[in-house]
């Protein structure tokens, strides 16, 4: 019976997710993104080049990647977070660290690598919220939420003042940039007190919006000033797509969601797959069937396929049907995430997702956009009054979301 289960998870649906281009102008693309988020929860994006200017350099960007993994071993190591306070950056391997994004339904772990980069306010921001000794969450409410005080919906129990907390926050903020300002500096390798790269600035306060690397070995300073452009274009692209999110949810505001967004954790994972045939019966994929955490994700491939996606994830694992989404050249591809289905109370679909290997090397980006760490996230009230249902999901801060999805994946960060 079990066999029957993983062999159903092969059905293939001979469909293809919508396609959003943004040189149609923008009417046309909300009409597409809502039809999009609605149905399959996934779509092709392309005309970025009407929002972001300037090369992505994504050719170059691929090439110094694949470089960077067929470096030996003992090299890719040295960009391992060697603390959790580096934590969730850096390098990982899934098959040694034995990490399964599908726990319960694969039986080995998934087969690729990770590098992971972010900015220096996502770790400030993270590990501050984690190590709280209070719950707090500033400048996380919304007037189209269940409760009415925009920007200063309380977490915690006792109900401590807004400007307490946020107070409080910026004390651990402070604290914790004091103990690492000189460790993460861009590119600078991570050395202590180190200034010798060309364009390196030193964190002063908890705005440290630089990309960190924690390590440069073996890698070329030209690539690693790609890779830091690139997260900056497609975090300006990221912020589009709110608006464009905002228009089609028909919020009062189109720029409704970014109060949320203001320190947005922004993480992005050059992910390698290694050259290994995915076997379903086996439980062994690229990686497993998963939705992703946060509000969208922004994945940019190589030509390899491999990418599959549910039809309807509300079908039985035994009928499910899965979507190949080819890869397409000058197209990212854009998925909803779960903050996104929660804040539109289910009506936009997080679907499963999972790769699917050929047996061939693959390649992709994926850069995660997501909540500010203490964004409460409820559920947009006219939406499910305007179903006439229930509200499906009940409210949840994302800091507490995200820790414990690292818990029960054992520290990976999804596609």
């Amino acid at each position: 019976q079990r066999r029957q289960r993983r062999l159903a998870g092969r059905k293939m649906a001979k469909e293809s997710i919508p396609v959003v281009d943004l040189s149609l102008g923008e009417e046309a693309c909300v009409l597409e993104v809502k039809r999009a988020c609605e149905t399959y929860g996934f779509f092709y994006l392309t005309g970025v080049d009407k929002v972001v200017t300037g090369d992505l350099c994504v050719n170059s960007v691929f090439e110094g990647a694949g470089r960077f993994f067929q470096l030996p071993q003992e090299k890719k190591d040295t960009f391992k977070a060697k603390r959790i306070d580096e934590h969730p950056f850096g390098y990982q391997s899934a098959v040694l660290e034995n990490i399964k994004l599908d726990p319960t339904g694969q039986k080995l772990p998934d087969q690729r690598e990770q590098l992971k980069f972010g900015r220096g306010t996502y770790l400030l921001d993270y590990h501050a919220f984690m190590n709280r000794k209070t719950k707090y969450c500033p400048g996380s409410g919304g007037a189209e939420g269940s409760n009415a005080a925009a920007g200063s919906q309380q977490a915690s129990k006792d109900d401590a003042s807004s400007e307490e907390e946020t107070h409080f926050s910026h004390i651990l903020l402070f604290s914790f940039l004091t103990q690492q300002h000189q460790k993460y500096c861009p590119g600078s390798g991570g050395a202590e007190g180190s200034n010798a790269a060309a364009g390196s600035q030193q964190a002063s306060k908890d705005d440290d919006t630089h990309v960190v690397w924690l390590s440069e070995e073996g890698t070329e300073k030209a690539w690693r000033s790609e890779v830091n452009a690139y997260f900056e274009h497609v975090s300006k692209l990221g912020h589009h797509i709110l608006t464009l999110l905002s228009r089609s949810l028909g919020l009062e505001s189109q720029e409704y969601f970014d109060q949320f967004f203001d320190r947005a954790l922004e993480l992005m994972n050059f992910n390698y797959y290694h050259p290994t045939k995915s076997d379903l019966a086996a439980g062994k994929l690229g990686c497993g069937s998963h939705t992703d955490y946060g509000m969208i994700t922004i994945l940019m491939t190589d030509k390899v396929p491999g990418l599959q996606v549910c039809k309807d994830k509300a079908q039985s694992e035994s009928s499910r049907e899965w979507i190949d989404v080819e890869p397409r050249e000058n197209h990212f591809v854009v998925n909803v995430g779960d903050m996104l289905e929660r804040w539109s109370n289910g009506r936009y679909v997080s679907n499963l997702h999972r790769v699917n290997g050929g047996g061939q090397e693959r390649l992709s980006i994926a850069f995660f956009f997501e909540p500010n760490v203490n964004a409460r996230i409820v559920p947009l009230g006219r939406l499910f009054a305007d179903q006439k249902g229930p509200r499906e999901y009940q409210d949840v801060v994302y800091g507490e979301w995200l820790a414990e999805k690292y818990k029960k994946t054992g520290g990976s960060v999804v596609a």
